[in-house]
Formats: C-alpha cells, structure tokens, sequence
C-alpha cells in the first residue's frame, strides 16, 4: 500500500525525537548546582558523570551504526528510545554520586543512536535530491534542544534540591511517547515504487 508523504511524518518524529536527545544532555548542565547539592558533588565526582556519558556515547556510535543495519530504523530506534527513556527516569532515583553517573553514561549509550538512525532513515526514505535537506531537518532538532533546554530547565534550577528530580520523569516520558509514535508510523522499508515493505533494510536497487 502506497502511503503519501509518509517520509515527511517520520523525518517530523526523528526531529522531535532530536529536540528530547538534546534537552535531556543538557539537563545536567542547567540543573548543576541543584544536582550538586542534592547529591553532594564535588567537582571531580561532576566531570566523572560527564566523562561517563562521553565515553558510552562514543561507544555507542558504532554500536548503534551496526545494529541498525542490522535490524533496520524501526526496531533500531525503538531500541535506543527505550534504553534513554528508561535511563532518564532513572536519574531521578539516584541517591549517590556513582549511582547518577551509571545512568549518565546509560543514557549516552541509547542517545547516540539517534544519529546513526536518523541518517539511514533519510538514506532509505528520501530521493537523493531531498536526502540534504532531510538530514538538516532533523539536525535542527539538536540546535532547537539547546536552545530551549535552558528555558525549559531554569524554573528548577534555583528550587530546592528535590525539585530537580522532577524533569528527569518529563523527558523519560517525553520519550517514551516518541518510542509509541515511530513504530506505530513506520510501516517498513519502501521498494523503489514508493510502496511499503515489512522487509527489514535498505530498499533493493532496481536492476539496469
């Protein structure tokens, strides 16, 4: 079944998708002297946490790279969706400084699939002619999340130390609302006549 314009929908839920990633990484940063205080950090026990996340987002770039070719966007991205959905609920629970940096570096582990994901979803839905163009939509999305994180975060940056457990929950969930979102829209991988396939992959070139 022939299914019009579903490439823009999906390209719109991997830019939201790129909005959450970008505003969950940069809570840390924004609520430092609330987390600081609650979790008794020292400067050392911060650039541990972010080092942390670093480390398995860099890690998982290949990781991700080669399990969504192996699996396909779909369940590639419900893979990495749920693995920081579930990690950035999970901050809100940590009582120690080595407790918020296992989640820390969790959550770097399911966010850098976002990228490879999103590049071969362009590659497999868009025409060559509009692929720049959709790599630069979602790309916004990493621009836009920094932008608002701030805004978004500050209301609980100065309140008292409970309150930064708070927006941990609201991305988790945020999150999770994208995991329902793109499987629920992303019927297969399309065949060179613009229909749909359940088969897992690039599309298959038409032979010359």
């Amino acid at each position: 079944m022939k299914i019009p314009r579903l490439r823009w929908l999906m390209i719109s839920l991997i830019f939201l998708a790129t909005v959450i990633n970008y505003i969950d990484r940069q809570t840390v940063s924004v609520l430092k002297t609330s987390i600081s205080t609650d979790l008794s950090l020292s400067n050392a026990d911060y650039a541990a946490i972010q080092n942390s996340f670093l480390v398995l987002y860099g890690i998982s770039q290949m990781v991700s790279g080669r399990l969504y070719d192996r699996i396909g966007t779909r369940l590639g991205f419900i893979f990495s969706i749920v693995v920081w959905s579930a990690a950035a609920m999970a901050h809100a629970f940590a009582r120690t400084a080595g407790q918020f940096q296992f989640f820390r570096a969790v959550l770097g582990f399911g966010e850098a699939g976002n990228w490879p994901g999103a590049a071969k979803l362009v590659g497999e839905w868009f025409p060559v002619k509009e692929r720049a163009l959709g790599m630069g939509i979602f790309n916004t999305g990493a621009a836009l999340g920094g932008a608002v994180s701030p805004g978004w975060r500050s209301p609980t940056a100065g309140a008292p130390p409970s309150s930064s457990r708070a927006p941990w929950a609201s991305c988790g969930c945020c999150c999770g609302s994208c995991c329902i979102a793109c499987p629920s829209s992303t019927p297969g991988s399309p065949r060179p006549n613009g229909r749909t396939s359940s088969r897992i992959g690039p599309p298959t070139a038409p032979s010359r």
